[in-house]
């Protein structure tokens, strides 16, 4: 199994590519969580939020309470990775990861 391409996003002359780490691909099957309900999270973000954290390089938490899911993303350049799915009680933040309610 390798780096799984998902997206991608375009706003306007800003492009970035989703992809999903061999991690993510593990948990997201353990878990029962299909890939439209990840990229579906990460399209929840918006074009700002997206370019926030692309901009500082930084990772992120995006909870979706709703599903009972949380998104562990971060950003290389102009790619987004899926880096882990876990369930929303399941959280544990370390200092400086962003969390994103959506």
């Amino acid at each position: 199994m390798k780096e799984k391409f998902l997206v991608e996003l375009n706003f306007g002359d800003i492009k970035y590519s989703v992809r999903a780490t061999i991690h993510a691909q593990e948990r997201m099957e353990q878990r029962g969580v299909e890939e439209f309900a990840v990229v579906g999270n990460v399209l929840a973000l918006g074009k700002d939020r997206m370019i926030d954290l692309q901009a500082r390089q930084d990772e992120a938490i995006i909870i979706d309470e709703k599903n009972q899911i949380s998104i562990v993303v971060g950003f290389k350049k102009n790619t987004l990775k899926i880096i882990t799915v876990i369930g929303t009680k399941d959280i544990w933040n370390n200092r400086g990861t962003k969390v994103e309610n959506i």
